[in-house]
């Protein structure tokens, strides 16, 4: 096979910045493989505004319980989904609130449990892991109907999430876990690694596109069942206008693909792998000793805190990638991993890549603030205080 390389060295220049370093770019075999060469404390910081402009906040209480998503919409309005309180909030640019979408129950336009919100136009798909079943709304109208995803396609067997897609189509994240047979004698635990791709599907659930397999999350076995581990890396997936940004989240590298899943683009940086350090892995044992239930026996804590935590399955290299999300500027956000003690995935440190895949600078949050969505000049965050209520800010931030 021929193989044609190109090396682009590029500038940029940011106002009270210097230039940033070069990104290499190597085409081959028709995927552009771009390396970033610098490192990310190297990238200038962006400052966010301690004070929001705006703050979005659940009527009828003082805030949100567990905001799931958040979507900029058309005309400065936002949609903020509650995933326990199984609702849809849409407000306007002054945070009024106009109308919500949902509530719990098994009925059209009802959910189990809410785990993807997506938006596509003036259409709003969820995707309700409970009941595997994806409802479409539209803005104006409310709940219009359930689009049809595929039941088993191949040895996936686990639909995890599942986004909007134009045409309409349907993105969905498939898992599949294979059995691995009775544990070798004297064996506590193993890890039970999970293989993950990505279908399209048109509305009669055809299959329209697959995206090439890759690592899924890995668990632990052991003769009582699995446990998720708290350092098994944390595949992402971001949706933009005409692209799809995917990977493990185990090395920094990000896969890009078109509408139909076709890979376009490689991006990889080494310098953004980092070894897990002890400090890491017992802030993280300490964090999630602190989540468990009030009262439960110390002998149940630890139990489970092994499990949870076990030193043999301890990577050697922490994952590089929790989250990532594309701006309306075309900029990739790469969150950094966190070890998601709450069950949802979080990330304080953001890498900023531009539309060639040059790192533009970085962006790190307060505690409890979580990055949900970018708009211009504005990050959208939820933000969780001491009593754990949650409110959503937007927060204008400066390059």
């Amino acid at each position: 096979m021929s193989r044609v390389f190109s090396l682009l060295v590029l500038t940029l220049a940011c106002r009270n910045t210097p230039d940033l370093p070069p990104v290499a770019t190597i085409d081959s075999a028709g995927v552009r493989i771009a390396t970033i060469t610098t490192t990310p404390r190297a990238l200038p910081a962006w400052r966010v505004d301690s004070v929001p402009r705006l703050v979005l906040a659940e009527p009828d209480s003082a805030g949100f319980t567990l905001v799931s998503a958040v979507h900029p919409l058309r005309g400065g309005r936002y949609l903020v989904a509650d995933l326990r309180r199984l609702g849809l909030y849409l407000y306007d640019s002054t945070g009024k609130l106009l109308r919500t979408f949902g509530r719990q129950g098994n009925g059209p336009g009802e959910f189990r449990g809410l785990m993807t919100v997506s938006v596509s136009g003036d259409s709003i798909g969820t995707w309700d892991l409970s009941q595997r079943r994806f409802s479409l709304f539209g803005i104006a109208q409310g709940f219009e109907r359930v689009l049809a995803t595929p039941p088993e396609p191949g040895a996936y067997d686990t639909p995890r999430e599942a986004w909007l897609a134009p045409g309409p189509t349907v993105l969905t994240y498939w898992l599949r876990a294979e059995a691995q047979g009775p544990l070798p004698q004297g064996v506590r635990i193993r890890r039970w690694q999970n293989m993950a791709q990505l279908v399209l599907t048109d509305t009669a659930a055809r299959v329209v596109g697959r995206s090439p397999v890759f690592r899924g999350v890995y668990s632990g076995e052991r003769e009582r069942g699995d446990a998720r581990q708290l350092f098994s890396n944390l595949p992402f997936v971001a949706t933009g206008p005409g692209r799809i940004a995917f990977g493990s989240g185990e090395q920094f590298e990000v896969h890009v693909a078109d509408a139909q899943l076709k890979v376009t683009d490689i991006v990889r940086w080494q310098g953004a792998d980092e070894a897990l350090s002890s400090a890491e892995v017992d802030q993280g044992r300490a964090a999630l000793r602190a989540n468990m239930p009030p009262g439960a026996p110390a002998a149940r804590v630890d139990e489970a805190l092994n499990a949870i935590v076990a030193p043999e399955l301890l990577p050697a290299v922490r994952p590089a990638i929790s989250r990532a999300l594309w701006d309306d500027a075309g900029r990739l956000w790469l969150g950094r991993f966190e070890a998601p003690v709450r069950g949802i995935a979080e990330a304080s440190e953001w890498y900023v890549l531009g539309a060639d895949y040059r790192p533009q600078g970085r962006v790190r949050l307060p505690a409890h603030v979580r990055l949900e969505a970018v708009r211009g000049r504005d990050l959208v965050v939820s933000v969780r205080d001491s009593l754990d209520v949650q409110t959503v800010e937007v927060r204008p931030f400066h390059p």
